[in-house]
């Protein structure tokens, strides 16, 4: 009898991922006694493949990144339109010029607004680039990604703080420079992340491989070899902007239904004007990029595309919310919670 007492290895040096179904305990040869053997035995082991953790089919791959390009571009001329609308508004209509609470908050929108043209702007070049960047370049485009997603995550948490401000803390609330304050955050914090990051050497080159071992998408992002520093500064960040905004979102909800059921605000408002309100509101607060932590298990396929497709074209849907909700109307036809997030003044700022 010769008997195995080591446990078999996890993983190969190769870390292709292929591992036994179990451990080797002892081989028995029958009742012989088997000694002194001038040949070592070899044993043969029938193997499965580790799945990945995306296991994506090549073509499927290649698919998603078209169509998250494709929404991408969509979102960048939307973008440019927002940037046309808060021109008109400002250059046509007084009040958008003159009321510091406009000001204020289509100013907060118009930053989260650039941060998403960045970002998508970024995925273009990151995608287009990726596959043949120098490791220097790569490193560069994956910094770039990182700290414009970043952004995006820190100016929807400041929309969120933001209402935060108007509906919950309302009374003798006064902010010296606030605009300016909430710039250095969104855009300052997240330049203080990558920096901190990438001085350890934490970007570059990123593949995710199909189950035939093969290449299925190549980017310049955060590299395997840093996977926590992704869970830390993207997973655990925007889950806990994501938990902040919607606590948010269900205040503003309660205010809304409850000045609406008291007849505080007045006006022919209709039910597709509350629901498009509200919506747009959520969005702002970063809801569709929630889609990413459902993308596991059975479900991962349906809900890369559908993260993919609504992520990117976030800009899109800001864009129709804003012209809803701020275009000027000969008559107030708005909802009670376009009004409020419109019209609150009850937070005093100082822009100078």
């Amino acid at each position: 009898m010769a008997r195995l007492s080591q446990h078999c290895p996890e993983q190969e040096e190769n870390q292709k991922g292929k591992v036994l179904d179990d451990t080797v305990v002892g081989i028995v040869m029958g009742d012989s006694d088997i000694s002194g053997l001038q040949d070592p035995v070899k044993l043969t082991f029938v193997y499965q493949s580790l799945p990945h953790n995306p296991a994506l089919d090549r073509s499927m791959a290649q698919t998603l990144v078209a169509v998250a390009n494709a929404g991408c571009g969509v979102a960048v001329a939307f973008s440019i339109f927002t940037f046309a609308f808060y021109i008109f508004l400002r250059c046509n209509y007084k009040q958008f010029r003159s009321e510091d609470t406009l000001r204020v908050n289509l100013g907060l929108h118009m930053n989260l607004v650039s941060s998403l043209l960045l970002l998508n702007v970024a995925f273009l070049l990151n995608s287009g680039l990726s596959s043949r960047a120098s490791p220097g370049l790569c490193g560069a485009l994956g910094g770039l990604t990182h700290y414009c997603l970043l952004c995006c995550f820190t100016w929807t948490a400041l929309e969120g703080c933001h209402l935060y401000l108007l509906f919950v803390k309302v009374l003798g609330t006064y902010i010296h420079h606030y605009l300016l304050k909430l710039c250095v955050i969104g855009w300052g914090f997240p330049a203080l992340v990558v920096v901190v990051t990438g001085a350890i050497g934490t970007y570059g080159e990123y593949s995710i491989w199909t189950m035939d071992h093969q290449t299925a998408v190549h980017l310049c992002w955060i590299n395997s070899e840093h996977l926590l520093v992704h869970y830390i500064t993207n997973c655990g960040y925007f889950g806990l902007i994501f938990l902040f905004n919607t606590v948010i979102f269900g205040v503003v909800a309660w205010k809304n239904c409850h000045l609406w059921r008291s007849g505080v605000v007045q006006g022919n408002c209709k039910a597709w004007k509350v629901v498009l309100a509200a919506a747009g509101l959520f969005c702002l607060l970063g809801a569709t990029w929630a889609l990413a932590f459902l993308s596991y298990g059975s479900s991962s396929m349906p809900m890369l595309f559908l993260a993919a497709i609504l992520n990117s074209l976030q800009g899109v849907f800001i864009f129709v919310w804003l012209v809803v909700l701020y275009y000027p109307k000969a008559e107030d036809t708005s909802s009670s919670l376009a009004h409020i997030v419109r019209n609150d003044r009850t937070m005093a700022v100082s822009q100078g």
